[in-house]
């Protein structure tokens, strides 16, 4: 019953089962280490690791996790040796390891100093994979925040506010059909709560000025449903939904173009389309793509190879991209059986 007796059943317990995980990655082919950090109930740096492998025998991809290592310094030298000495202790061949997961951070993700970097050192073919998702939404975000897009910023900025306004009442809430908040941390979801928020737009700027000018409201619901209607009928808020603006009674006119101007997008145009176009859509999808070019780089197209050399996409290859591909793919796997199998 005693407390010392309990803790060492349970850690005799996560001896075994760290026992049998590493076994089946042992018989695996390949595996990737997954490792994140973060701050137990005492304040500690806890690095948790884990692995990703293929599991023969049960067909299946299996993500497991192996234990946490305590922290004493969060440099990357000192999180890379944390890493590599758990997976020494387990035994694990490094030529193996195909992949490293971690966060985006630098000291994590750092070409030249970062985890990452350090332990290709020791574990050359295992690339660094950043999520997807998670990037896609960093650089959204990212965007969100130059100044040629601040129109986008105050557009997200304006939506949450109102979705807000309508959630922080009872009341107030029953006047719009149910919409989320947006989530900060799934850009999946806040792309699922701006799209009902565009369905449920014209319900949300009639229940808007309803509330600006009703009777039964007090001062500071009629001031703040008054400030969001103004915002949310602007071109900038509307633009290209001609529309939903005559639905609300708003104008939807083009700024002013003047000769000079140094606080917002002036170009020569006749239209408000061909204003907006000009001045927000093609500059942010511009931005979008130069940023998505740098923080999805070539670095790991070696991993991606293998999904070209599908027979529905070899139909639509030439020899000489087959041969190109294959036998990069080879040499970076090290799979030279492969090409005799391929006819090459």
């Amino acid at each position: 019953m005693s407390p010392q007796i309990q803790n060492e059943i349970i850690s005799l317990c996560g001896d075994v089962i760290r026992d049998d995980i590493t076994t089946d990655v042992k018989k695996a082919y390949a595996y990737s280490i997954l490792a994140d950090e973060s701050s137990d109930i005492s304040g500690k740096e806890q690095l948790s690791i884990g692995v990703r492998f293929f599991d023969e025998e049960n067909m299946m991809v299996r993500e497991e996790f192996l234990g946490f290592v305590e922290l004493s310094d969060m440099d990357a030298k000192s999180v890379a040796s944390a890493i590599n000495n758990f997976i020494e202790k387990l035994g694990l061949d490094p030529e193996k390891c195909f992949g490293q997961g971690y966060d985006g951070c630098s000291t994590m993700a750092g070409k030249d100093g970062g985890v990452q970097s350090i332990l290709r050192k020791t574990y050359t073919r295992a690339l660094y994979f950043h999520c997807a998702s998670h990037k896609l939404n960093l650089e959204v975000n990212k965007l969100n925040e130059i100044t040629i897009t601040i129109t986008i910023q105050n557009t997200v900025s304006t939506i949450k506010g109102i979705i807000r306004f309508f959630q922080e009442s009872a009341l107030r809430r029953k006047c719009i059909p149910n919409i989320p908040m947006l989530c900060e941390t799934r850009w999946s979801q806040k792309h699922k709560c701006i799209a009902t928020f565009k369905e449920h737009y014209v319900e949300i700027g009639m229940a808007l000025e309803t509330l600006s000018r009703g009777t039964d409201s007090n001062n500071a619901t009629r001031k703040a449903a008054f400030q969001m209607h103004c915002a949310a009928t602007k071109s900038e808020f509307i633009v290209k939904a001609k529309t939903i603006a005559e639905h609300l009674g708003a104008d939807f006119n083009m700024p002013r173009v003047i000769n000079e101007q140094k606080h917002r997008a002036n170009p020569p145009t006749l239209t408000s389309g061909e204003f907006w176009r000009r001045s927000l859509i093609i500059p942010y999808i511009d931005s979008l793509i130069m940023s998505l070019e740098q923080r999805f780089s070539e670095e790991n197209l070696p991993a991606f190879s293998l999904l070209t050399l599908h027979p529905h996409a070899m139909l639509n290859m030439t020899y000489e991209d087959f041969l190109k591909k294959t036998t990069s793919f080879c040499s970076f796997y090290n799979v030279n059986d492969f090409l005799s199998e391929a006819g090459l």
